[in-house]
């Protein structure tokens, strides 16, 4: 006899018994409890199935930055070109022929610097990887990277105004020109408005140095949430000093802390006050062969790095291998 027919004999043996009800009560409650414990220990244990199986879902990995992740975000939103001086580059598309990047949207202050906080779908990977180019033909256009940074511009600021215009895609310490219209200058009291393109200010009110091309060097680079020199020092800051534009817009400033999320997902950075959430995949490999890169560059000697200055960027070739793909 198993353990079911017994317990049902029982079961039927006290109820044929005088104060079989109560007996039946007292035998049965234990079990009850017993099979009440059991139901609620197997709900839990599904439930916390349920949500490691949703955690681990959404703590993978973001993809890897490689170029056909790249393309394939930026498609749908532009049209890519195979240029002869920089290979693969793109230009969004319903731009009016005076537009310029790093004009739609906002800065915020960070704890990793001045961020760029575009006003596109797009915006987080051509604002925050790889530089923008004047091309003759194209016009601006982006040429792609694999090197996260708050923001790829270089800056110029008096006591009255503030511009930036977008660094081009040249080769680590080398000098490049910058030309009167690329630089975007507002008051500086007018910094951290979110409708920056309204308050341009024409660049030869701010300076007789920049109506013509200015000669700037990249010196400067990213890495690991700090921005650093070619000596290798350790740049404090990049942009114009933040107590500087607490003094103009007259309040305090605190610095946000960037955080990286797993998903794109735009409507996620306003969330939180004090946290500005960005999607920032990494190409682990291309970071480290450029990092390499710049610390040989550093140990040769002066002539040896006019040398090898003159060379293109790799990456050039690397985005030529693209060809099989005809970007229409």
């Amino acid at each position: 006899m198993n353990i079911h027919t017994s317990f049902c004999v029982n079961i039927k043996n006290d109820l044929t018994q005088p104060g079989d009800k109560m007996n039946f009560y007292k035998k049965i409650k234990p079990l009850l409890f017993l099979l009440s414990i059991t139901l609620i220990l197997s709900s839990t244990n599904s439930i916390s199935f349920a949500k490691t199986a949703d955690i681990n879902s959404n703590t993978n990995d973001v993809p890897e930055l490689t170029f056909d992740y790249i393309y394939e975000s930026l498609q749908p939103f532009g049209k890519w070109y195979d240029t002869d001086e920089y290979g693969w580059v793109w230009r969004p598309y319903r731009m009016k022929r005076n537009w310029q990047p790093y004009t739609s949207g906002r800065w915020i202050l960070t704890e990793e610097g001045w961020l760029w906080q575009s006003s596109f779908n797009w915006g987080w990977l051509p604002f925050h990887y790889g530089n923008w180019v004047r091309h003759n033909l194209i016009g601006w256009c982006w040429v792609p990277d694999y090197n996260w940074a708050p923001a790829w511009v270089t800056w110029y600021w008096t006591d009255n105004f503030v511009g930036w215009a977008p660094i081009p895609p040249v080769p680590p310490g080398e000098s490049y020109e910058i030309f009167p219209e690329d630089w975007f200058f507002v008051n500086i009291s007018d910094f951290l408005s979110p409708y920056l393109y309204n308050y341009r200010i024409y660049y030869s009110v701010v300076s007789p140095d920049i109506c013509v091309p200015y000669i700037d060097d990249n010196d400067c680079y990213f890495y690991n949430c700090c921005y650093y020199t070619y000596n290798n020092c350790r740049k404090i800051w990049c942009g114009p000093p933040y107590l500087t534009i607490e003094k103009n817009v007259k309040r305090k400033l605190k610095k946000k802390k960037v955080v990286t999320i797993r998903k794109q997902n735009t409507h996620q950075r306003h969330k939180k006050r004090n946290v500005v959430e960005v999607y920032r995949p990494t190409n682990r490999k291309k970071l480290a062969e450029k990092i390499d890169r710049i610390e040989k560059l550093k140990k040769l000697k002066p002539t040896d790095k006019a040398t090898i200055q003159k060379a293109k960027p790799e990456r050039t070739d690397e985005n030529r291998n693209r060809r099989e793909r005809n970007p229409n």
